[in-house]
């Protein structure tokens, strides 16, 4: 038994003779300091062992029932969520967003937003035309007192693409995906091209942005929104 201990995380994730994982581990979680351990006398959060064919099971060491079974890509995905909750379990003092949070400019844009909103292909577009990616996906969040400023954190975990691209994409967006070396698989795709906070990295939040997606080609428009829909999103959208 392998036990992963991720910085800011009580409890560590153990891995079953899961030696085949551990390239995707390498790239995914490189901006998330970690150690590796043979041996913990803390009971692990979540639990990898190999199941039959090429799949794997992980269970989840708060929660009853049958654990989930998947291919390598996806059961990093589901590390990597609980990887947020237990995040929260080891610190509750923090807020945590179902967000993306893009830095401008030394200032974070945040997109709180629902699951399929567009949040995380938005952000690592941005990320390809040069902007710092804080995260995708989830967005810890805590209070400075002394500067009197709210700051996101960076978990250092690499961004994903749902695939496929949709074929509006434009070319040069679908073929840069195309040409990364991130892990993937039949629905999902881990991005290695795209400049990322380390993990840890604070950045004060300077705006938010509530994505209306449109299912019909429309010009893109920046409105302004008012302020109990914006709070309204962000209650939402916290863990």
């Amino acid at each position: 038994m392998t036990y992963l201990h991720f910085d800011h995380l009580h409890h560590p994730a153990a891995l079953e003779d899961a030696a085949r994982l551990d390239p995707v581990i390498a790239q995914v979680f490189a901006g998330w300091p970690h150690r590796r351990t043979c041996q913990s006398d803390i009971a692990p959060f979540a639990t990898i062992r190999p199941d039959t064919g090429s799949k794997w099971t992980i269970a989840l060491g708060h929660a009853e029932g049958p654990p989930k079974r998947w291919d390598d890509i996806d059961v990093i995905c589901d590390l990597a969520a609980e990887m947020a909750w237990e995040r929260l379990r080891s610190n509750p003092d923090l807020l945590c967003l179902h967000a993306a949070a893009v830095d401008f400019g030394g200032r974070l844009v945040v997109m709180p937003n629902a699951r399929r909103a567009g949040k995380s292909t938005l952000a690592v577009a941005l990320a390809r035309l040069g902007h710092m990616l804080m995260t995708d996906d989830v967005l810890p969040v805590q209070f400075d007192p002394a500067r009197g400023v709210f700051e996101g954190i960076a978990n250092g975990i690499l961004p994903r693409v749902r695939l496929p691209l949709p074929a509006q994409f434009s070319a040069g967006f679908r073929e840069w995906v195309a040409a990364d070396i991130g892990p993937s698989n039949k629905r999902y795709k881990y991005l290695s091209g795209c400049p990322i906070a380390a993990g840890g990295a604070a950045v004060p939040i300077g705006a938010v942005v509530v994505l209306d997606r449109q299912d019909a080609p429309c010009a893109p428009t920046l409105l302004p929104i008012p302020r109990e829909d914006a709070l309204g999103s962000l209650i939402a959208q916290n863990f």
